[in-house]
Protein backbone atom coordinates (compact mmCIF):
# COMPACT_ATOMS: atom_id res chain seq x y z
CA UNK A 1 0.00 0.00 0.00
CA UNK A 2 1.24 3.56 -0.82
CA UNK A 3 1.63 5.43 2.34
CA UNK A 4 1.30 8.87 2.86
CA UNK A 5 5.08 10.28 2.80
CA UNK A 6 6.17 11.98 6.17
CA UNK A 7 6.40 15.39 4.42
CA UNK A 8 3.48 15.26 2.99
CA UNK A 9 1.60 14.20 6.10
CA UNK A 10 3.33 17.25 8.37
CA UNK A 11 2.38 19.49 5.25
CA UNK A 12 -1.23 18.64 5.62
CA UNK A 13 -1.19 19.14 9.33
CA UNK A 14 0.44 22.56 9.21
CA UNK A 15 -2.25 23.65 6.64
CA UNK A 16 -4.76 22.46 8.19
CA UNK A 17 -4.28 23.68 11.75
CA UNK A 18 -3.00 27.12 10.13
CA UNK A 19 -6.47 27.89 7.97
CA UNK A 20 -8.43 27.74 11.04
CA UNK A 21 -7.70 31.61 11.35
CA UNK A 22 -7.37 34.39 9.37
CA UNK A 23 -3.92 34.88 9.91
CA UNK A 24 -3.37 31.63 9.96
CA UNK A 25 -4.22 31.30 6.53
CA UNK A 26 -1.98 34.29 5.47
CA UNK A 27 0.83 32.69 6.69
CA UNK A 28 0.23 29.32 4.57
CA UNK A 29 -0.36 30.98 1.80
CA UNK A 30 2.57 33.62 1.40
CA UNK A 31 5.29 31.57 3.48
CA UNK A 32 4.82 27.65 3.44
CA UNK A 33 3.21 27.34 0.39
CA UNK A 34 5.84 28.99 -1.58
CA UNK A 35 8.37 26.44 0.48
CA UNK A 36 6.19 23.56 -0.33
CA UNK A 37 5.96 24.02 -3.99
CA UNK A 38 9.31 24.45 -4.38
CA UNK A 39 10.05 20.98 -3.42
CA UNK A 40 6.72 19.20 -4.81
CA UNK A 41 6.58 20.19 -8.17
CA UNK A 42 10.77 19.71 -9.40
CA UNK A 43 10.28 16.66 -7.36
CA UNK A 44 7.00 15.53 -9.24
CA UNK A 45 8.19 16.34 -12.52
CA UNK A 46 11.26 14.29 -11.84
CA UNK A 47 9.67 11.11 -10.72
CA UNK A 48 6.83 12.06 -13.77
CA UNK A 49 10.16 11.40 -16.10
CA UNK A 50 11.69 8.28 -14.81
CA UNK A 51 7.97 6.59 -13.79
CA UNK A 52 5.29 8.07 -16.63
CA UNK A 53 4.95 5.38 -18.37
CA UNK A 54 4.69 2.53 -16.10
CA UNK A 55 2.34 4.55 -13.97
CA UNK A 56 0.10 4.61 -17.18
CA UNK A 57 0.08 0.93 -17.92
CA UNK A 58 -0.85 0.63 -14.23
CA UNK A 59 -3.82 2.88 -14.47
CA UNK A 60 -5.32 1.34 -17.67
CA UNK A 61 -4.64 -2.13 -16.69
CA UNK A 62 -6.48 -1.30 -13.29
CA UNK A 63 -9.48 0.54 -15.27
CA UNK A 64 -9.82 -2.79 -18.13
CA UNK A 65 -9.59 -4.80 -14.94
CA UNK A 66 -12.64 -2.86 -13.58
CA UNK A 67 -14.38 -2.41 -16.73
CA UNK A 68 -14.26 1.72 -16.39
CA UNK A 69 -14.63 3.39 -19.96
CA UNK A 70 -12.14 5.75 -19.27
CA UNK A 71 -10.03 7.89 -21.33
CA UNK A 72 -7.03 10.22 -21.35
CA UNK A 73 -8.00 14.24 -20.70
CA UNK A 74 -6.85 17.53 -20.92
CA UNK A 75 -3.07 17.72 -20.57
CA UNK A 76 -2.65 14.38 -20.80
CA UNK A 77 -4.42 13.69 -23.96
CA UNK A 78 -2.91 16.67 -25.57
CA UNK A 79 0.31 15.90 -24.68
CA UNK A 80 -0.15 12.27 -26.41
CA UNK A 81 -2.02 13.50 -29.22
CA UNK A 82 0.44 16.63 -30.55
CA UNK A 83 3.68 15.33 -28.13
CA UNK A 84 3.93 11.75 -28.77
CA UNK A 85 4.31 11.91 -25.00
CA UNK A 86 3.57 13.65 -21.55
CA UNK A 87 3.93 17.26 -21.79
CA UNK A 88 7.13 18.91 -21.01
CA UNK A 89 6.83 19.78 -16.99
CA UNK A 90 3.67 17.97 -16.74
CA UNK A 91 3.60 16.08 -13.11
CA UNK A 92 0.00 14.49 -12.59
CA UNK A 93 -2.01 12.30 -15.24
CA UNK A 94 -6.02 13.48 -16.30
CA UNK A 95 -8.83 10.89 -17.08
CA UNK A 96 -12.33 10.99 -17.48
CA UNK A 97 -14.63 8.63 -17.45
CA UNK A 98 -17.38 8.42 -19.89
CA UNK A 99 -20.82 9.63 -18.47
CA UNK A 100 -22.85 6.08 -18.82
CA UNK A 101 -20.74 4.21 -16.50
CA UNK A 102 -22.63 5.25 -13.48
CA UNK A 103 -21.59 6.50 -10.26
CA UNK A 104 -17.85 7.67 -10.23
CA UNK A 105 -17.73 6.58 -6.94
CA UNK A 106 -17.51 2.82 -8.12
CA UNK A 107 -14.28 4.12 -9.89
CA UNK A 108 -12.75 5.32 -6.96
CA UNK A 109 -13.64 2.05 -4.82
CA UNK A 110 -12.10 0.15 -7.67
CA UNK A 111 -8.84 1.96 -7.75
CA UNK A 112 -8.43 1.71 -3.86
CA UNK A 113 -9.05 -2.01 -3.68
CA UNK A 114 -6.17 -2.18 -6.34
CA UNK A 115 -3.95 -0.23 -3.54
CA UNK A 116 -4.38 3.94 -5.21
CA UNK A 117 -4.28 6.01 -2.05
CA UNK A 118 -7.37 8.89 -1.81
CA UNK A 119 -6.04 12.21 -1.89
CA UNK A 120 -9.63 14.12 -2.67
CA UNK A 121 -12.82 14.14 -4.12
CA UNK A 122 -15.20 16.83 -4.96
CA UNK A 123 -18.92 16.36 -4.96
CA UNK A 124 -21.71 18.45 -7.36
CA UNK A 125 -24.72 18.99 -7.02
CA UNK A 126 -25.07 15.51 -5.06
CA UNK A 127 -23.06 13.54 -7.03
CA UNK A 128 -18.83 12.85 -7.14
CA UNK A 129 -17.55 15.06 -9.49
CA UNK A 130 -13.94 14.42 -9.55
CA UNK A 131 -11.51 12.24 -7.33
CA UNK A 132 -7.37 12.26 -7.22
CA UNK A 133 -5.74 9.07 -6.13
CA UNK A 134 -1.79 8.56 -5.51
CA UNK A 135 -0.61 5.69 -8.02
CA UNK A 136 0.36 2.25 -5.78
CA UNK A 137 4.19 2.33 -6.03
CA UNK A 138 5.49 6.26 -7.23
CA UNK A 139 3.60 9.54 -5.41
CA UNK A 140 2.40 10.74 -8.35
CA UNK A 141 -1.25 11.71 -8.13
CA UNK A 142 -4.07 10.78 -10.96
CA UNK A 143 -7.33 12.90 -11.41
CA UNK A 144 -10.26 11.19 -12.57
CA UNK A 145 -13.34 13.33 -13.93
CA UNK A 146 -16.55 12.35 -15.02
CA UNK A 147 -18.60 14.76 -16.89
CA UNK A 148 -22.58 15.21 -17.78
CA UNK A 149 -24.14 15.11 -21.62
CA UNK A 150 -25.21 18.30 -22.55
CA UNK A 151 -28.58 16.78 -24.11
CA UNK A 152 -29.72 13.21 -25.22
CA UNK A 153 -27.96 13.46 -28.56
CA UNK A 154 -24.80 13.19 -26.45
CA UNK A 155 -22.69 15.32 -29.15
CA UNK A 156 -21.43 18.05 -26.10
CA UNK A 157 -20.24 17.18 -22.00
CA UNK A 158 -20.93 19.94 -19.62
CA UNK A 159 -17.27 19.85 -17.98
CA UNK A 160 -16.62 21.56 -14.57
CA UNK A 161 -13.67 23.03 -13.27
CA UNK A 162 -13.34 24.30 -9.64
CA UNK A 163 -11.36 27.22 -8.80
CA UNK A 164 -11.27 29.16 -5.72
CA UNK A 165 -11.45 33.06 -6.11
CA UNK A 166 -9.75 35.20 -3.16
CA UNK A 167 -12.39 37.13 -1.39
CA UNK A 168 -14.91 35.14 -2.44
CA UNK A 169 -17.70 34.85 0.05
CA UNK A 170 -17.86 30.62 0.27
CA UNK A 171 -20.28 28.62 2.48
CA UNK A 172 -17.74 26.98 3.87
CA UNK A 173 -13.84 26.55 3.34
CA UNK A 174 -13.98 23.62 1.60
CA UNK A 175 -16.21 24.65 -1.18
CA UNK A 176 -15.33 26.10 -4.60
CA UNK A 177 -16.44 27.61 -7.40
CA UNK A 178 -17.52 25.65 -10.61
CA UNK A 179 -16.69 27.06 -13.76
CA UNK A 180 -18.75 25.03 -17.07
CA UNK A 181 -17.84 24.41 -20.39
CA UNK A 182 -19.71 22.87 -23.28
CA UNK A 183 -16.39 20.39 -25.08
CA UNK A 184 -17.19 18.35 -27.62
CA UNK A 185 -18.14 14.12 -26.13
CA UNK A 186 -16.19 11.53 -27.17
CA UNK A 187 -17.88 9.36 -30.11
CA UNK A 188 -16.30 6.28 -28.57
CA UNK A 189 -12.68 5.21 -27.40
CA UNK A 190 -10.16 3.71 -29.17
CA UNK A 191 -6.71 2.54 -28.35
CA UNK A 192 -3.19 4.49 -28.47
CA UNK A 193 0.03 3.27 -28.21
CA UNK A 194 2.64 5.90 -26.31
CA UNK A 195 5.84 5.10 -25.83
CA UNK A 196 4.99 0.95 -25.61
CA UNK A 197 1.99 1.76 -23.06
CA UNK A 198 -1.48 1.16 -24.34
CA UNK A 199 -3.74 3.91 -23.35
CA UNK A 200 -7.66 4.87 -23.93
CA UNK A 201 -8.65 8.08 -25.83
CA UNK A 202 -11.34 9.39 -27.64
CA UNK A 203 -12.07 8.02 -31.23
CA UNK A 204 -12.58 12.55 -31.58
CA UNK A 205 -9.60 13.33 -29.90
CA UNK A 206 -8.88 16.25 -31.79
CA UNK A 207 -12.24 17.54 -31.62
CA UNK A 208 -12.05 17.16 -27.99
CA UNK A 209 -8.84 19.29 -27.60
CA UNK A 210 -10.10 21.70 -30.26
CA UNK A 211 -13.49 22.71 -27.66
CA UNK A 212 -11.12 22.20 -24.51
CA UNK A 213 -7.72 24.00 -25.84
CA UNK A 214 -8.73 26.44 -28.89
CA UNK A 215 -5.70 26.65 -31.19
CA UNK A 216 -3.81 23.73 -29.70
CA UNK A 217 -1.35 22.32 -32.41
CA UNK A 218 1.15 24.94 -31.45
CA UNK A 219 1.73 25.11 -27.37
CA UNK A 220 1.09 28.41 -26.11
CA UNK A 221 2.70 29.22 -22.69
CA UNK A 222 -0.23 31.84 -21.96
CA UNK A 223 -2.97 29.59 -22.09
CA UNK A 224 -5.39 28.82 -19.03
CA UNK A 225 -8.35 26.78 -19.33
CA UNK A 226 -10.61 30.21 -18.73
CA UNK A 227 -9.77 31.53 -21.64
CA UNK A 228 -12.21 29.43 -23.15
CA UNK A 229 -16.06 30.41 -23.29
CA UNK A 230 -17.54 29.27 -20.09
CA UNK A 231 -20.13 30.13 -17.22
CA UNK A 232 -19.77 29.90 -13.22
CA UNK A 233 -22.50 27.49 -12.09
CA UNK A 234 -24.07 29.51 -9.18
CA UNK A 235 -24.01 26.39 -6.70
CA UNK A 236 -20.81 25.22 -5.83
CA UNK A 237 -18.44 22.07 -5.71
CA UNK A 238 -18.10 20.73 -2.31
CA UNK A 239 -14.71 18.51 -1.09
CA UNK A 240 -14.73 15.63 0.21
CA UNK A 241 -13.08 13.18 3.13
CA UNK A 242 -12.62 9.60 2.20
CA UNK A 243 -15.13 8.10 3.72
CA UNK A 244 -17.85 11.06 2.33
CA UNK A 245 -16.66 9.98 -1.26
CA UNK A 246 -16.94 6.09 -1.00
CA UNK A 247 -20.34 6.88 0.80
CA UNK A 248 -21.56 8.66 -2.52
CA UNK A 249 -24.05 6.53 -4.32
Amino acid sequence: MNKKPLILRVNDCLKNFLKKTWLGEKIYIKLLKPIWLSYRLPRARKLMSEYGYDILGRAHASFRKHCIPYYCDAGTLLGFVRDGGFIKGDADFDFSVMPEYGSLANALRALLSDGYRFVYAYKFQGRLLEFTVMDPKVDLSMDVFQSEYLDVTRRKLVVRYLRWFKGRDYPTTQDNSALEFQFAAPTGIKELVVHGVTVDVPENAEAVLDDEYGPWRKPDPNFRSDMIPHVESPYFAHKLTEEEALAME
